[in-house]
């Protein structure tokens, strides 16, 4: 067994060699196109025959320890009762043969899946039951997480922390955890979270703290969670968060506290959160929040006691369903500014209507 995927390795190994002279490296894509495109990080893996589990090895640890960084590992379905520590650069895809899709069961006493190398992708599993931890830690960069289903675990389902940079999270299940579905925290930056459904955790949706910047929260579902769908807190600062629809949350929709500065909030549906849609507290100043629909959350539609936030760009504000809005001219602005509960605020161009639901 091992020793066809020797052989298999020397062959690909002299088919490199002799196309080198040859061969272009490729450029790498943009984040645009990783987001629709999803390709396997690792350079050559498409070369090289995958290494199959449980054929050639019987469980993934032992698969991911024998293979070669770039190496592909397909896993077909079954439960794997193990928890897996990815320190290379690999492509693991879970494959429906048959039985459904590969379950990665950590058990209660352990933690789940730790990406410690640059440049993994991880596809179609379900990870649950992980009991210490996060279901998915990751302290690297440049990794790619998609079409997975990540619940019923212990902790967070996803935590990026130490400097994780330029990872994609996208079109995952991230359901039923027991603190938040993603947490953004250590300074990690410029991370994308793309077309999630992330719903029904125990505490947030998404948790971006700790310094974390430059990252973007876009085109998420985040509902039924234990408190906010978004929050954004200590210190963190430069994010986006854009098209998201977050209604249904125990709390708060979004709320930006402990300093907080800078994040741009646009084209969200903000709608039916138990207490208020968007809040701002805590000396959080600077962000700018426009185009979005704060419709019909239970307490407040919006609060703002920070400072020097925007509520328009200078052209749109925000549609607010507690604004009494006329607009005469019909060229959909109100007619009069509205004032932000809390302290100064001022939507200057509040919306006269909804805007076009996601």
């Amino acid at each position: 067994m091992r020793g066809s995927i020797i052989l298999r390795r020397l062959a690909v190994s002299m088919l490199i060699i002799l196309v080198a002279s040859v061969a272009t490296r490729p450029q790498p894509m943009d984040a645009n196109s990783i987001i629709s495109a999803a390709p396997p990080p690792s350079q050559f893996s498409s070369m090289e025959s995958p290494i199959v589990v449980p054929l050639d090895y019987a469980t993934i640890q032992e698969a991911i320890n024998a293979a070669c960084p770039g190496d592909t590992i397909e896993v077909h379905s079954g439960v794997y009762r193990e928890n897996l520590m990815i320190n290379k650069r690999l492509s693991l895809r879970g494959i429906d043969s048959g039985a459904g899709i590969p379950v990665i069961d950590p058990g209660t006493g352990v933690g789940g899946i730790a990406l410690q190398s640059n440049g993994i992708l991880l596809e179609n599993f379900i990870i649950t039951n992980a009991g210490v931890g996060s279901a998915l830690d990751v302290s690297s960069s440049c990794n790619i997480i998609k079409n997975n289903t990540i619940s019923n675990n212990s902790m967070d389902g996803i935590k990026f922390s130490f400097d994780a940079a330029r990872n994609i999270v996208f079109r995952n299940n991230i359901t039923h955890n027991g603190f938040s579905g993603v947490v953004v925290a250590e300074s990690a930056n410029d991370n994308s979270i793309v077309k999630n459904n992330i719903s029904y955790n125990g505490f947030s949706g998404i948790d971006l703290k700790g310094s974390a910047s430059e990252n973007l929260l876009m085109l998420n579902g985040i509902r039924y969670n234990g408190f906010n769908g978004i929050l954004l807190m200590d210190d963190t600062s430069d994010n986006n968060i854009v098209s998201n629809i977050i209604y249904n949350n125990t709390f708060g929709g979004i709320d930006i506290k402990e300093n907080a500065s800078r994040n741009m909030i646009i084209e969200n549906m903000i709608i039916n959160n138990t207490f208020t849609g968007l809040s701002i507290m805590d000396n959080s100043s600077d962000n700018i929040i426009f185009s979005n629909c704060l419709h019909k959350n239970l307490k407040h539609n919006v609060y703002d006691s920070g400072i020097g936030n925007l509520w328009d760009n200078g052209a749109l504000g925000n549609y607010y369903s507690d604004f009494s809005c006329e607009d005469k001219d019909r060229n959909g602005i109100c007619d009069s500014p509205c004032g932000i509960l809390g302290g100064t605020g001022l939507d200057r161009y509040p919306l006269a209507s909804p805007p076009p639901a996601l």
